[in-house]
């Protein structure tokens, strides 16, 4: 399983939680427009069962889809796309201090051609390929 804390998704999602209660005033509207778009790639490029297929399209609708709707109007400025820039810095450095490859994480633990996505979203519900 890849802990949530190794998925850059799932900080973007805290950036969005923050922005929402008024703690950041950087919008991530551009990275989970980022996200989405890598996401689908994955989501298209990888073949799963239909009950995974059905979670994953879940995790996407909730953890991107309704959050980028609900900033859908919200003006993307520079700022904006450098504090992103400087989350995924944060993002890298806590990785590399769990002495995590970031690249393993996305071509060969999500991309893992032997087994399914293993996010915390498919072992909640227990799903195995």
């Amino acid at each position: 399983m890849i802990p949530f804390d190794e998925l850059f998704s799932t900080w973007i999602f805290g950036w969005y939680i923050l922005y929402i209660i008024g703690v950041i005033q950087y919008s991530p509207k551009y990275w989970f427009i980022i996200a989405l778009f890598i996401v689908l790639i994955l989501a298209f490029s990888i073949k799963l069962k239909m009950s995974i297929i059905v979670v994953g399209i879940f995790g996407i609708i909730f953890l991107k889809g309704i959050p980028l709707y609900t900033i859908r109007h919200n003006p993307c400025k520079l700022c904006d796309i450098l504090f992103g820039i400087m989350i995924f810095i944060i993002y890298l450095i806590w990785l590399q201090y769990k002495n995590v490859d970031p690249i393993d994480i996305y071509t060969v633990r999500i991309c893992n051609e032997q087994g399914p996505i293993t996010t915390c979203i498919m072992n909640l519900f227990h799903l195995k390929d």
